[in-house]
This record gives C-alpha cells, sequence and structure tokens, in this order.
C-alpha cells in the first residue's frame, strides 16, 4: 500500500514484510523505517501493513495491520490512537471537523468503527476515547 503526502515532497509504504518506509520523493530515496512488533508465541509473525493513510493536512498519519489501527503525529512521533479492533481493518479514512479528528476503519466483519484520533483529556478516564460504530458487524 502506498500514501503520498499531502505535499507532494515524501510518500509512506507499507507490505507484507510488516515494515512501515517513509520515502523522500523529493531525493528520491528511503528516509525512515518503522518495524511493526512481532506477535504470538513461539512462532512470533509479523503482520502485513493493510493500509496507510495521510491526513489532509499532512501532521498526522494512520495505518492498520492485523486488527490493529495506529495513528500518529509526524511532528513527535507520538502515538495518537492505537487500539486492537475486533476484526481484522482493511482500510483507514481519516475525518476532520468542528468536533475533532477521527478515523474510520473498514473492516473485515462488516462494521464500521469511527475512533477520534488525539490526545486524552485530563479529565477523562484512563484508556477512553470516543467511538461510534456507524455500521454494525454483519453476523
Amino acid at each position: 500500500c502506498l500514501a503520498v503526502h499531502p505535499t507532494g515532497r515524501m510518500a509512506l509504504s507499507g507490505g507484507r514484510d510488516g515494515k512501515i518506509i517513509l520515502w523522500d520523493l523529493m531525493k528520491g530515496r528511503l528516509a525512515f523505517v518503522h518495524k511493526l512488533p512481532k506477535r504470538g508465541g513461539r512462532e512470533r509473525t509479523k503482520d502485513a501493513v493493510n493500509h496507510v493513510v495521510w491526513s489532509d493536512d499532512g501532521s498526522r498519519y494512520a495505518y492498520c495491520h492485523g486488527t490493529k489501527i495506529t495513528a500518529r503525529d509526524v511532528g513527535s512521533g507520538e502515538d495518537l490512537l492505537d487500539v486492537d479492533m475486533m476484526s481484522r481493518v482493511n482500510q483507514l479514512a481519516f475525518i476532520g471537523g468542528p468536533e475533532g479528528m477521527f478515523v474510520a476503519a473498514a473492516c473485515d466483519d462488516g462494521g464500521l468503527p469511527v475512533l477520534e484520533v488525539g490526545q486524552l483529556e485530563e479529565t477523562d478516564e484512563a484508556n477512553t476515547r470516543r467511538a461510534i460504530m456507524a455500521i454494525e458487524p454483519v453476523e
């Protein structure tokens, strides 16, 4: 999978090797490699990266592998969202508006969760996040 930054100066790619690669399109070379952590017990394996996407302003990116969704801040490298879903995630899209930044995820079970991206406020309970199931999973 491939996603070009809104400026056209860089791109992210992901694949079956469990790596997300940042490409410098101006210089035509690799700029950074992020290896996904291995999962499982004795025979540890890497999930393929199913999809990568940039936010419209290019300040964030998100990727999915297996049942996991991660969104990161480009400037700090901080995880803004890191969650496991109930089924495999196939594709992501950023949705932004006056209520904040969200990621919509198309899942294998037919569900379409919409999850808030960003730092939790101090008043929020630990590990809580605004989310809705826009389309319920199909049984």
